[in-house]
């Protein structure tokens, strides 16, 4: 019983140093890019985000110029770059400013952005990350979880024998 009584005890330690490690690294983090894109052609940045909360916020400038704003995974911009059909994880056409949320997988993430216009625009691009990451979060509850259920059956057995 004593070796499984440590396993336990190991467990929970586990679980919640992975929660504190998840705690820590819960403040917000702050990507931004300027992004010169000329008439007609296309710029693209390579962002690996994590399971967060991600809010996204593109201004043209000039703000009279549109722009084409797509979100690719890697399989999508791979197929992009191929020329093959595609989706995408995100997209609006003709913008001169958004300010979208979503909700990535852990990974790489591609914004491409197609000028459409007459003229060179610039990009500011602000990508804010913040909250736990879920799949951390999710191991390190799992682990105490374990923990504690395997401290509980052993006290129980010892109960009864």
């Amino acid at each position: 019983m004593k070796p499984f009584t440590r396993l336990g005890l190991v467990l929970i330690l586990a679980g919640l140093t992975v929660l504190g490690v998840v705690v820590l690294k819960s403040e917000k983090h702050v990507a931004r890019a300027t992004i010169s894109v000329k008439a007609g052609e296309f710029e693209t940045r390579l962002f690996y985000l994590y399971e967060r909360d991600v809010r996204v916020l593109v201004e043209v400038i000039p703000s009279v110029a549109k722009v084409d704003i797509e979100v690719l995974d890697v399989t999508q911009y791979l197929k992009f770059i191929r020329g093959e059909s595609y989706s995408h994880v995100y997209a609006v056409n003709g913008t001169s400013s958004i300010d979208f949320n979503f909700k990535p997988l852990r990974g790489v993430y591609v914004f491409v952005f197609r000028n459409s216009s007459g003229k060179s625009v610039l990009i500011r691009l602000t990508i804010v990350m913040e909250g736990f990451e879920k799949g951390c979060f999710k191991v390190g509850v799992t682990l105490l979880a374990i923990g504690l259920v395997l401290i509980a059956v052993l006290k129980v057995l010892q109960r009864l024998f």
